[in-house]
């Protein structure tokens, strides 16, 4: 399997997240994606994994809120082996346990097997989408050994997300190209392909109360928002053996990250929170305010 990082300015989450490919995916070809970072401890990270992967640092002068996300994910897709299966991941995520071969041709025979699959999501479930529709939200499908969300009304996760594997060959024979943010790659994805399964067993997640960013810039209702989740760099502890075995055995049961998962160092309140604008429709409000009065001013 091959992995894609997309990164910018958080050299350390960076660092984290290369250093489980490495330990949970060793031999794997790992490509970082750099969205023009300039800080300082990212510049030095991107220095140091040059000399163990290949760096790819973006032209793309994208003032988006994605920033050049999407252009390097295409540019990524572009370049991958067309038959192998390939990993797209953000820096505020991580490897959470080791990855057998026989998984790998699993996954690689169910694109096979189904045409029509477009994209597998490798990364556990957040406990807030559990608690919003209950246990339901999520069904097991026997024949593909998947899970399913059964919510089509949601803008992202249904068909698409931006945490992935697929089948380059499958995406550019259907002449896939990344457009501008989650929701408009979903209807993308929906109009090309059946719905994004989950993967019983993940081995993968995003980092809870990570740092963010929006358009390259902090706001201060990001900022406040950071402040007031105790937003920071909590990386997981690497399951075990025993709790591997037990999420085999929970095929009834969707994986759900705070259920399945231990922090290295922490506590932090569950559920964990994955946007720090997520639980504060003031701030959410002023942080779009504050963009589009940046946007205007050419910032």
């Amino acid at each position: 399997m091959n992995f894609c990082i997309f990164s910018y300015n958080r050299g350390r989450f960076l660092d984290n997240c290369v250093k489980s490919i490495e330990d949970c995916a060793p031999g794997s070809r790992l490509v970082i994606y750099d969205d023009q970072s300039n800080d300082p401890e990212t510049l030095e990270v991107l220095a140091r994994q040059e000399s163990r992967h290949v760096v790819i640092k973006s032209e793309s002068k994208s003032t988006n809120k994605h920033g050049g996300l999407y252009h390097n994910m295409q540019t990524a897709l572009e370049s991958c082996p067309k038959d192998e299966l390939v990993c797209f991941l953000q820096d505020d995520t991580q490897l959470v346990r080791q990855i057998a071969d026989e998984e790998k041709s699993a996954i690689h025979e169910r694109f096979e097997r189904d045409t029509t699959l477009g994209f597998i999501s490798p990364a556990f479930i957040r406990n807030s989408s559990i608690k919003r529709k209950g246990a339901g939200a999520y069904i097991y499908d026997l024949s593909s050994q998947l899970y399913y969300w059964q919510d089509s009304q949601r803008s992202a996760g249904v068909y698409y997300s931006d945490i992935f594997v697929t089948l380059p060959k499958r995406l550019t024979q259907n002449n896939w190209r990344f457009v501008m943010g989650e929701p408009a790659n979903e209807q993308q994805a929906r109009g090309m392909f059946t719905k994004m399964g989950y993967l019983p067993s993940p081995f993968l997640m995003w980092l809870p109360n990570s740092l963010a960013y929006r358009g390259k810039k902090k706001t201060i209702s990001l900022k406040i928002a950071e402040r007031v989740n105790r937003c920071g760099f909590y990386p997981f502890a690497y399951m075990t053996s025993h709790e591997v075995n037990k999420l085999a055995d929970m095929a009834d049961t969707p994986p759900v990250a705070e259920d399945c998962l231990q922090l290295l160092f922490g506590p932090l309140p569950k559920p964990w929170i994955f946007n720090p604008l997520q639980k504060n429709r003031i701030l959410r409000l002023t942080n779009k305010i504050e963009l589009f009065f940046n946007r205007l001013a050419g910032q």
